[in-house]
């Protein structure tokens, strides 16, 4: 049986991040997710884009064998997304899935959400920091040159794959 594993990740206004990330993910860590949901802001124009992007991504790469959701948050207001996802992880511990949080691509603000989460979810005693798997930050170095080619077109010494999860625990 596969366990379930839903990434997480904040979306900015172009696929390559989060697809490069994604694809990051699974070469560098292996992590094969059952789920990914798209954490995205009501401003983002190319969203329906973006997700057709990502759903030929997770088709081809992961066999079909991975759904797509879309959570839309806030992006300014902090508080506002941590207890909405907040929320959204209680729901997802009570059916046993396990979680990988993507802060990569998205606002600043957004990104900041994910690991307030984190540590918030950490700092609870009543749950367990085994339900985290990653915490990722995938960092293009000479962005200009790279940030609209796709993962293996990419050099490796011009990214910086960075668990943060390995930091915090």
């Amino acid at each position: 049986m596969v366990k379930e594993l839903i990434y997480m990740i904040f979306c900015g206004t172009s696929a390559y991040p989060i697809i490069n990330s994604l694809w990051a993910s699974i070469d560098k860590k292996g992590i094969i997710p059952t789920e990914i949901v798209l954490l995205a802001s009501g401003s983002q124009n190319s969203l329906e884009q973006i997700t057709k992007k990502v759903k030929i991504f997770i088709d081809s790469i992961l066999d079909h064998n991975c759904t797509i959701d879309l959570l839309m948050i806030s992006e300014w207001d902090i508080e506002k997304n941590i207890d909405l996802l907040m929320k959204n992880i209680d729901e997802s511990i009570q059916h046993g899935k396990k979680l990988v949080i993507d802060i990569t691509p998205s606002r600043k603000t957004m990104s900041i959400s994910g690991v307030l989460l984190v540590n918030k979810v950490i700092s609870k005693k009543s749950l367990t920091l085994d339900y985290f798997q990653h915490l990722i930050y995938w960092h293009l170095i000479e962005s200009d040159k790279y940030q609209s080619k796709w993962y293996p077109e990419i050099p490796r010494e011009n990214f910086n794959f960075v668990d943060l999860m390995e930091v915090l625990r």
